[in-house]
């Protein structure tokens, strides 16, 4: 991104996000040097970070439904309020709405409308549920784990990006997967703290096989975390993912059946919305991240009996959708995902989560109406003015301090 693009987004950030400065206490949106967060017990030159920051810090409280604070949890939460505002008008428009409005409002009246979830139990997801069920070869698998419209996990990844060596093109991106918890460590390590996570996460298994119907809930859940601790095994630990270079390797779509021999890619792959296939007919390549754990992985693949693919697509399906589910399936997500790993002791109320859910779905639309509301026209002119001061300090050290920590 070029300077003149960073600085101008900068400006733009700061005329949406910022109040103008006030005569009391230092608050977020204030411009200026914030004295309040100072800890000067601290020597500047022992630890300046916390000489900065030791005043805030010593009476800093995380919320029980927020994993962080600071100040870009507090502009979250004011993005938030807006949001709900925006959607409480939306209510009073029927019928004056737009019909971008009214998806908006639907959809938000859904998610929020946990008395008609609550009626229709697993109705809505006994077809889904009855089709993961029903697989009966690998190849059934295989489409099931490529199907865009059930999300279901697989043990790759694939999507949509930018072509990190060629940022003219877009690209499809291929990486490994599979996990129910967020890195091999937590199936491999022997840190106390890690192996209760583990504990918590098969129980957390079973307890989710058993609210989704499945017998013998206890042995199948053991088998599906036998599953991804082989799975583990052979992903890629985060150092060697996080090389660049390592975990760029274009090659033609074809060539993933002899790098994975042991995986149904044509079952996979024809589930997907991408075009392996250029307009001028020529083969697409994609990019690998994890080369060496591809082959493994199919081996993997190849070697696990249908019957534990199945109950592994259930139990993820069930996690994926738990939100949309009666609300034990939604608490039962929420005591391992969100206390067990996250550490928060009390979930987002469902009106955030609902503008959340809008805000991922329907991003553009909502937008419009964001930008309407609270980016006037003359603020577009101020991150204007304030670009052109930044460029006259070409070279100069600009400081800008609002309440970091």
């Amino acid at each position: 991104m070029s300077r003149r693009k960073s600085l101008a987004l900068l400006c733009t950030a700061l005329c949406i996000a910022y109040a103008p400065l006030a005569s009391s206490a230092p608050k977020l949106g204030e411009w200026g040097v914030d004295l309040t967060s100072l800890d000067k017990m601290v020597k500047p030159g022992d630890d300046f970070f916390l000489y900065v920051n030791g005043g805030w810090l010593k009476t800093a409280e995380i919320p029980a439904d927020r994993a962080s604070t600071g100040s870009f949890q507090d502009l979250q939460i004011l993005s938030e309020q807006r949001l709900k505002t925006i959607v409480a008008d939306l209510e009073k428009k029927r019928g004056r709405s737009t019909v971008e409005e009214r998806k908006l409002r639907d959809l938000y009246d859904s998610f929020v409308d946990t008395d008609a979830i609550e009626t229709r139990g697993l109705t809505p997801v006994q077809k889904d549920l009855d089709y993961l069920a029903g697989l009966k070869t690998l190849d059934d698998v295989a489409h099931a784990m490529g199907s865009v419209k059930l999300s279901t996990t697989s043990i790759y990844n694939i999507g949509i990006g930018v072509d990190d060596k060629n940022p003219d093109n877009y690209s499809v991106n291929l990486g490994q997967g599979g996990l129910g918890m967020p890195d091999r460590d937590y199936y491999l390590s022997n840190d106390a703290a890690i192996v209760k996570t583990r504990d918590a996460y098969r129980k957390y298994l079973v307890d989710m096989m058993t609210l989704g119907g499945l017998s013998d809930a206890q042995a199948r859940a053991d088998r599906v975390l036998a599953l991804e601790t082989e799975i583990a095994k052979v992903s890629w630990t985060r150092a060697d993912r996080r090389d660049a270079d390592k975990i760029y390797n274009p090659m033609p779509a074809s060539a993933l059946k002899a790098l994975a021999p042991d995986f149904a890619w044509d079952a996979f792959l024809s589930e997907g919305t991408i075009p392996l296939k250029k307009p001028d007919g020529s083969e697409r390549y994609v990019i690998v991240a994890e080369k060496t754990a591809f082959g493994p992985l199919a081996t993997i693949f190849k070697n696990t009996p249908v019957s534990t693919w199945r109950d592994y697509l259930i139990v993820h399906y069930l996690h994926t959708f738990s939100a949309y589910l009666p609300k034990r399936f939604d608490d039962l997500n929420f005591s391992f995902y969100g206390t067990v790993l996250t550490g928060n002791t009390k979930q987002l109320d469902r009106q955030t989560r609902a503008v959340r859910l809008l805000d991922r779905q329907m991003g553009e639309a909502l937008g419009k109406l964001y930008v309407a509301r609270y980016f006037p026209a003359g603020a577009k002119a101020k991150a204007d003015r304030g670009l052109g001061r930044l460029q006259q300090h070409k070279g100069a050290a600009i400081i800008l301090r609002v309440k970091r920590h």
